[in-house]
């Protein structure tokens, strides 16, 4: 079976860092997810962390740089009860299995949430790249 990404996951991908786009790419080929979630601006980053869904307040984000280095995603087709139920805990880890596959074929360590502190199943983040620490920097990104 072949998957595509939706006008949704296109737009947020525009906003992340090009390895965060390849390694997407690559892993739609093999799984349906969707990416929710790219670039946060300074309200968008405040309010998640004003209703407990980030523990970080902006600009302390990965995904507060442009482009970003964060990006939040989920299994496809998507349930509600995903977030705690066992069935969605399974769709969790078969989308970031693929999606750290992906990114370990293109030599880039990328973090899944989840298993870096037990919670966060939809986040991923940049870490290296051949060995190299990628760079971060605050960056601002136009407000829309």
């Amino acid at each position: 079976m072949s998957y595509y990404f939706g006008k949704r996951s296109k737009n947020n991908l525009l906003t992340c860092h090009s390895d965060i786009q390849l390694i997407c790419n690559n892993a739609i080929k093999r799984i349906d997810f969707t990416v929710i979630d790219g670039y946060r601006g300074k309200e968008v980053q405040n309010g998640y962390w004003l209703r407990g869904v980030s523990k970080l307040k902006y600009p302390e984000s990965d995904h507060n740089q442009f482009p970003s280095m964060a990006f939040d995603a989920i299994p496809c087709p998507f349930k509600q009860d995903y977030w705690e139920s066992d069935e969605g805990k399974q769709k969790f880890e078969e989308m970031a299995t693929v999606i750290l596959s992906e990114s370990y074929k293109l030599n880039i360590k990328l973090l899944w949430g989840f298993a870096a502190w037990g919670w966060d199943r939809p986040h991923f983040q940049l870490v290296s790249k051949n060995g190299i620490v990628y760079e971060k920097k605050y960056s601002e990104a136009s407000e829309k």
